[in-house]
């Protein structure tokens, strides 16, 4: 679903900021495009920082495919550039999910294996 807010002055800014770090997509006009590109850019920011964040971690548990995504979209957000970031964004989830589901089975194997010794 699409949220539009027009006006983006201290109400207007942080109400879009809210609903974009809570998932939701959010179109925005302001007569000032400085307002606009501002807003752009904290995105472009937090994506930059969240995925750097995801991407140490992806490295310590070996889950290179997902550290790659990640690292495309760091570059995304140091770029500016979130044209393609929804795309991207949904194969992160994916390839998350499958990540998640190997570690599962991974800790449920090592449990198993825990139990079982005498």
């Amino acid at each position: 679903m699409q949220i539009g807010v027009i006006g983006l002055g201290r109400m207007g800014g942080n109400i879009s900021r809210r609903l974009i770090k809570n998932g939701h997509e959010v179109v925005v006009y302001d007569h000032d495009e400085k307002a606009v590109a501002a807003l752009r850019s904290s995105q472009a920011t937090d994506l930059e920082e969240a995925a750097h964040k995801l991407k140490g971690s992806c490295s310590n548990l070996g889950a290179a495919r997902l550290r790659d995504l990640c690292q495309q979209l760091e570059k995304l957000g140091r770029d500016g550039s979130l044209q393609t970031a929804p795309e991207l964004l949904a194969s992160v989830e994916e390839e998350f999910g499958r990540v998640r589901t190997e570690l599962v089975d991974a800790l449920d194997r090592h449990r198993v294996k825990e139990e079982t010794k005498p």
